[in-house]
């Protein structure tokens, strides 16, 4: 972890401001100790100077700048939470999920109706608790300066069904991060995608996209129809998509048909060209077109077809009656 600097303080009616808003001559106190604290700002930039920050007037044996830390930012995203309610805005966030590897994206504000900072579950005190019309606590967020939560805590918000959102915080600048932080957290255990009915382990969400691209035969306009994960990485092509699948590519403008390999005399559904017939075959071509989607040389359309168990898939499913039990994470 960087070197901590006192990066936030407090004026005597108890407002918080950070080294970078505070102005020279202003009296600020420490949210720690409560003793006075200097602001050191000197405007000059390079190598041997120090960032924006605040110290002790006097010497502070048992105060940390970290603590500060946690405290100024749970505060700050407390704020920046209850002014996105108030104005009854949606405020998103975005992770990778544990679970099942998709990305997802939530809403702190959907079912938000009033934050609390350090809300007595009795069992725990999560740094903000985010409550329901209900009163009820549905997420905890965590700040993690040095101590993340305890496997105790996590189990609790597990088993009470609490969505737990961590954000780790490593320099005294993350002060400045707050909304970016909120937005991009470090962990989140929670998982919207259904369980699989036989080994309980979360789904991957499949999405099947269509991709307005060219012949890379003839260069005609034509559309190619791929699926791809909730993480939108690349899974297959043609080849392995149900009927149904096949019929709602083709309703949306893919031309799928069935291919032979001239070499091994293999057979499987594939794109192809409706102009001049040439296919595109397996993964790489495929892979091509998603790209270039990406990078926006393409256009794209995303459809959500179907969820799917990646873990029995890769575990290729025992024929041992307590397989299943042995696959749960």
């Amino acid at each position: 972890m960087n070197d901590i600097l006192y990066a936030i303080a407090k004026d005597p009616e108890g407002n918080l401001f950070t080294a970078l808003n505070a102005a020279k001559g202003s009296l600020y106190y420490c949210v720690n100790c409560n003793n006075v604290l200097m602001l050191k700002k000197s405007g000059k930039t390079g190598p041997r100077t120090k960032r924006p920050h605040f110290a002790h007037k006097s010497m502070a044996p048992n105060c940390q700048p970290e603590t500060a830390l946690h405290f100024g930012f749970k505060t700050l995203a407390a704020e920046k939470l209850n002014r996105y309610l108030e104005a009854g805005a949606p405020f998103n966030f975005n992770w990778r999920c544990g679970f099942c590897r998709d990305r997802h994206t939530g809403n702190y504000t959907k079912k938000l109706k009033s934050v609390r900072l350090e809300y007595d579950l009795k069992h725990c005190r999560p740094d903000i608790a985010l409550l329901d019309e209900n009163e009820q606590i549905f997420a905890a967020i965590e700040i993690v300066v040095t101590h993340e939560p305890s496997e105790r805590v996590i189990n609790y918000y597990l088993e009470n069904k609490i969505i737990l959102i961590q954000i780790n915080l490593k320099s005294d600048e993350d002060i400045y991060l707050v909304e970016q932080k909120l937005t991009e957290p470090d962990l989140v255990k929670f998982c919207p995608n259904p369980k699989c009915s036989v080994c309980d382990n979360f789904q991957q969400k499949i999405i099947m996209s269509i991709v307005d691209g060219k012949c890379w035969n003839c260069y005609s306009p034509m559309k190619a129809a791929l699926m791809k994960n909730g993480a939108y990485k690349f899974l297959f092509g043609p080849e392995k998509f149900s009927p149904s699948e096949i019929t709602f590519a083709a309703e949306k403008g893919a031309a799928i048909s069935k291919y032979q390999s001239r070499i091994t005399g293999e057979q499987y559904q594939a794109n192809f060209c409706p102009k001049c017939g040439t296919f595109v075959r397996r993964y790489s071509k495929l892979l091509n077109y998603l790209s270039y989607a990406q990078e926006e040389a393409f256009p794209i359309q995303n459809f959500r077809i179907r969820y799917n168990c990646s873990y029995c898939r890769e575990k290729k499913l025992s024929d041992d009656n307590n397989w299943a039990q042995n696959l749960k994470w």
